[in-house]
């Protein structure tokens, strides 16, 4: 469990290089070739931390034993109304539909994503967040960024506005494509490792449940 908790916090290790970067790009004399080559080694870093996950945490205990504390109850048809909690006495009861924790609510890969302009599938799909303060609509990533310290989704909204009109300059420079490629490979491990530490644990519990309820069935009708 230390090793899911230690790679994750090693990762944003390199936050405070890349918005060196992006503070830099905002200035009228920047180079985006020599920033945009630093970014590149940021990513390679992230990827590089990233990947000692297999080192001491194996899928099948994460999925048995950390997963369970990730998941939310956004959009659980099990918590259709969500969880309601109870404050104390002197205080309302207030219900919410809360989503789980995810590499989306991280923001450092949020602000690659920005200095990058790459836009997402399911940032044009809307989602339902159900709050204390009522609800509201609004994309995935977005959503996830509220999920984040103030300070940190404030800064990320202030500088998407911002290089919506300076990413066209970085995207003519060598070193854009460069990055591209890095993060792309970083968010190409990162949904490896999802497949083996979820997608491929779950079916192997799904498969598991089938052959015990066969065996059980088959028990039940040898008694008869």
């Amino acid at each position: 469990m230390r090793r899911f908790y230690a790679v994750s916090a090693a990762i944003d290790t390199q936050s405070e290089q890349i918005i060196s970067c992006a503070n830099r790009m905002l200035e009228k004399e920047a180079n985006f070739d020599e920033i945009g080559e630093e970014i590149v080694i940021c990513i390679v870093e992230m990827t590089r931390i990233l990947n000692r996950m297999y080192e001491k945490c194996r899928p099948k205990v994460f999925y048995d034993r950390i997963r369970a504390y990730l998941k939310g109850w956004l959009n659980d048809p099990q918590l259709p109304d969500g969880l309601t909690y109870d404050l104390g006495p002197n205080e309302t009861r207030k219900t919410m539909k809360l989503a789980g924790g995810s590499a989306a609510q991280n923001p450092t890969v949020q602000l690659l994503d920005i200095l990058l302009g790459v836009k997402h599938g399911e940032d044009t799909d809307d989602l339902m967040i159900s709050g204390c303060a009522g609800c509201q609509r609004m994309n995935y990533l977005k959503a996830m960024r509220t999920y984040m310290p103030r300070e940190h989704e404030e800064y990320l909204n202030n500088l998407e506005e911002k290089f919506s009109k300076i990413i066209e300059k970085f995207k003519k420079c060598d070193s854009y494509n460069s990055c591209v490629m890095a993060l792309t490979n970083f968010r190409s491990e990162l949904n490896n490792m999802l497949t083996m530490y979820i997608v491929r644990q779950s079916e192997t519990s799904r498969g598991t449940g089938v052959l015990v309820s066969a065996m059980e069935e088959s028990s039940i009708e040898g008694g008869k």
